[in-house]
């Protein structure tokens, strides 16, 4: 409300201060400015706004934890990657049974 940034507030007795302080000076909060015309025509655009998931940060995690999948396979010994290939196979079965 008086533009004090909450990652600066630190613990509750700094808190406290802050307000004791503001409370002593009688300093108003600051004025906002009213929703207009200008603030809906942004809030359209943003609504407007296509956005894939790849451009998100789900999106670049997915990436990476592909990119991890596809370096594991490749140090994987012919045991390793026989089990999971016959995991794939189950999981594809699965898949097909549920029609997903």
């Amino acid at each position: 409300m008086h533009h004090v940034p909450k990652k600066d507030m630190g613990s509750k007795r700094d808190k406290l201060q802050m307000w004791m302080d503001i409370k002593a000076t009688m300093k108003p909060p600051p004025i906002f400015s009213p929703w207009d015309e200008k603030d809906e025509a942004k809030l359209d655009d943003l609504r407007k706004m296509q956005i894939k998931l790849e451009d998100t940060a789900l999106g670049r995690q997915t990436t990476i934890e592909q990119l991890k999948v596809n370096a594991s396979i490749n140090k994987m010994d012919l045991n390793e990657l026989s089990a999971l290939e016959e995991k794939v196979q189950r999981a594809k079965r699965i898949k097909l049974d549920l029609g997903t």
